[in-house]
């Protein structure tokens, strides 16, 4: 009840205040993204690629050409990685440094979203949007992962939010900040951040019928600052690598991306329908009423603009032939937004209790996804997962007990008190306590079975000039490349390792344990260490 005299009395100007409800959703953030996130070691793929090329950047004094295990890398645009890199020169290379801008973005995003949802309706339901965005299940995940993706939603929502408020006041300089926060959007992860960002607005005015708003943001002048500030980049990797550099960045990771499977990363045309309900979560199951809410709205325009944001980002991905749970994610502020609505809506301005019945089959589809959710879980770790996973699938149980018990009492007082903000504080209260339970539980618990940054540590301190690092059949972790310090070897199959072991180069290699014991040629090698089923070993003793 406390909270929502917080957000509903406006006689208490001295709680009311817009700082009061931006602090705590960044105290919110900040516990949610930033809790014990140092602590595990670096995720592969993307997230110790990206570090590692932040940390290339240091060592081989090369600003404009980004390099990954020592040899040029032209994925992505270098914004993010500049400021891991600059990072660095502060508190030195550790997880943190690699994942504090993931971070704040994300905490970037929910302010973004909190704003976007007061300027679309009032106050109280772009704070509800902002709590209902921090909460969700794979924002969490992305923002304490030190990938780009956050950074990206936080420009393009950050566009959006500015469009719209040029096009409500008629403020062209908002306009122009909207391109700005376009062009860092492509400096992050190229064109797709000011495609997204056009695939709303454009649609919005023509079904408006307001396209003459585009004459308003004067994009003449607005594309001659998006291109000051994108082309120096892109000009001097141009300069530097000519055809090549455009080939593969607007060739393969842009348009082969779209018309094709990069990285065999391919799925169906429905494959984000079964991403958003599980990425969403805890507040999918209000989608479905929510959706209703708003196509019933009297803000019509202001429901369009949501309703195309949604269809615009699902359509695109959708038709995309690469894709990765994490794109859908630009459709996750937009979400929250709606939810957000129909939350006010019940609490605050539904007098005639319409909107309960709505809300009952909500927190009953709520109850039903998480017990089912958390039975299945628990069957696939039962029968599916590898003996030697098992005995660590105990630290699971209190997570799996927070989920129910939260959502059992989230909807035991809804049913009791069907006017109140408490269900809903205790659906954000238990997603604080699932990530306290993860992060400080479960993360330290799953380190076991993660070996490689051990061993790359290891060889780190036993490595010599000329020596070499050897992967041998292992998937290409690039943190190997990170905590060793030092350039990898990727080698597929036998022949390539014995004409290295025949070159008299003393080197260190990592195999799987059953890879090794089917070499004919692995009495060539020492055993060094081993972590779970990986192996170091190295030729240097049979040499010396």
């Amino acid at each position: 009840m406390y909270l929502q005299n917080i957000i509903s009395n406006d006689q208490k100007q001295f709680i009311c205040k817009e700082r009061f409800l931006i602090l705590i959703l960044v105290l919110l953030s900040l516990f949610l993204f930033g809790f014990n996130l140092g602590v595990p070691s670096l995720w592969d793929e993307s997230e110790a690629m990206y570090t590692e090329v932040a940390r290339e950047i240091i060592q081989t004094g090369d600003w404009i050409t980004l390099h990954f295990n020592f040899q040029p890398w032209f994925v992505h645009p270098p914004f993010y990685m500049w400021l891991t890199a600059l990072t660095s020169k502060f508190v030195g290379w550790t997880e943190l440094t690699g994942r504090i801008w993931s971070a704040l973005f994300g905490l970037g995003s929910v302010l973004a979203t909190y704003f976007l949802g007061k300027n679309l309706f009032q106050k109280k339901v772009g704070f509800l949007a902002g709590i209902i965005f921090a909460t969700t299940f794979q924002i969490i995940i992305a923002s304490r992962v030190g990938v780009m993706d956050t950074a990206l939603g936080f420009f393009v929502t950050l566009s959006i939010l500015l469009f719209y408020k040029g096009y409500k006041t008629g403020k062209d300089t908002y306009h122009l900040l909207a391109f700005i926060a376009a062009s860092f959007a492509v400096l992050t992860k190229g064109p797709i951040g000011i495609i997204l960002a056009f695939l709303i607005i454009i649609p919005y005015l023509f079904f408006t019928k307001e396209l003459k708003v585009l004459k308003e943001m004067r994009i003449i002048r607005g594309a001659a600052i998006f291109l000051i500030i994108i082309a120096p980049w892109y000009i001097a990797e141009y300069v530097r690598h000519s055809g090549e550099f455009i080939k593969y960045v607007l060739g393969y990771q842009t348009l082969g991306r779209f018309f094709g499977a990069v990285e065999s990363q391919s799925g169906p045309w429905y494959y984000y329908l079964g991403i958003i309900p599980l990425g969403f979560l805890p507040w999918t199951a209000f989608l479905p009423a929510s959706l209703a809410r708003l196509f019933k709205s009297r803000a019509k325009k202001e429901s369009l603009f949501l309703l195309i944001w949604c269809i615009a980002v699902f359509a695109f991905f959708s038709l995309a032939g690469t894709k990765l749970p994490d794109y859908i994610i630009f459709i996750y502020p937009a979400l929250s937004i709606m939810v957000a609505k129909f939350v006010n809506d019940l609490i605050f301005e539904d007098e005639k209790q319409t909107l309960i019945k709505e809300a009952s089959f909500s927190f009953a589809l709520l109850f039903i996804t998480v017990v089912s959710m958390v039975v299945a879980a628990g069957c696939y770790f039962n029968h599916c997962l590898p003996v030697e996973y098992i005995k660590s699938t105990h630290v699971f149980t209190p997570l799996a007990c927070l989920a129910i018990g939260g959502t059992t009492l989230s909807c035991i007082l809804f049913f009791f008190r069907k006017k109140t903000f408490a269900p809903f504080l205790i659906i954000m209260a238990t997603m604080c306590f699932m990530i306290w339970n993860i992060t400080a539980c479960i993360l330290p618990e799953i380190e076991q079975y993660k070996p490689i940054k051990p061993l790359a540590m290891e060889v780190k301190q036993l490595i010599r000039t000329g020596d070499k690092i050897v992967g041998y059949k292992m998937p290409r972790t690039a943190s190997l490349v990170y905590y060793s310090r030092h350039p990898v070897i990727w080698i597929d199959n036998e022949m390539s390792l014995n004409r290295l072991l025949n070159s008299g180069n003393n080197a260190y290699y990592l195999m799987r344990k059953q890879d090794h014991q089917k070499l004919r040629s692995k009495g060539s090698l020492c055993l060094i260490d081993q972590k779970a089923d990986v192996l170091l070993l190295s030729n240097k003793e049979k040499m010396h």
